[in-house]
């Protein structure tokens, strides 16, 4: 069973909730370089090349709100961004990414009312055409891209989806292999909350 409440999910007493540190972000004019190399990149007709504004954190707390500890599985190749614009378009390009090699420090253990927060570091961006977007990395150099966006105000949340029920651990002081179970599976998708672009 699921339920809603302001910014978070409950999902079998389970509680996800997205959260970015700053929902205001403003965009500042170009600046004589940057319109330099932003002229020269049409030059060259590039559509690949971006130019970095600023960074923030984009990411999910996970509470455990059952009667019994449970490990969770915290990746950024878990997490799948969502942004939608007020025209109800959604605005996110497929990155790469690939399964990283497990560690037991990514299935933190939560007893009964804990929770644990799990940060990206995201960061907006300049295109070509004078659009904006925000860049989420994930494992390996890999991403996600929402683009092309402007300024306004927007929806945003993450998906969070885990289907291995165990894992095989390799210990850091010996060749041996540890099984970690009690991960909690499935799917939570977070309520929208807003985002908004605001250029000076």
């Amino acid at each position: 069973m699921a339920s809603f409440e302001d910014n978070a999910v409950e999902i079998n007493s389970v509680c996800f909730e997205t959260l970015v540190s700053k929902q205001v972000l403003t965009v500042p004019k170009k600046n004589y370089v940057q319109k330099l190399q932003y002229l020269f990149q049409v030059l060259l007709q590039s559509e690949e090349n971006t130019f970095p504004i600023t960074s923030l954190q984009m990411g999910i707390r996970v509470t455990n709100n059952t009667d019994n500890t449970l490990r969770f599985r915290l990746a950024s190749d878990l997490l799948y961004p969502e942004i939608v614009s007020q025209d109800g378009e959604i605005l996110v390009e497929g990155g790469s990414f690939s399964y990283t090699q497990s560690e037991e420090s990514s299935y933190p253990s939560l007893i009964p009312k804990a929770n644990v927060t799990f940060f990206l570091e995201a960061q907006t961006f300049w295109l070509l055409g004078n659009k904006l977007g925000i860049s989420i990395p994930t494992s390996n150099y890999g991403g996600w891209k929402l683009k092309p966006l402007k300024a306004g105000v927007y929806q945003f949340r993450f998906t969070y989806y885990n289907s291995q029920t165990e894992v095989k651990i390799d210990e850091l002081s010996s060749k041996d292999t540890k099984n970690l179970e009690g991960i909690w599976t499935g799917e939570a998708k977070t309520p929208f909350i807003e985002l908004h672009l605001v250029q000076n």
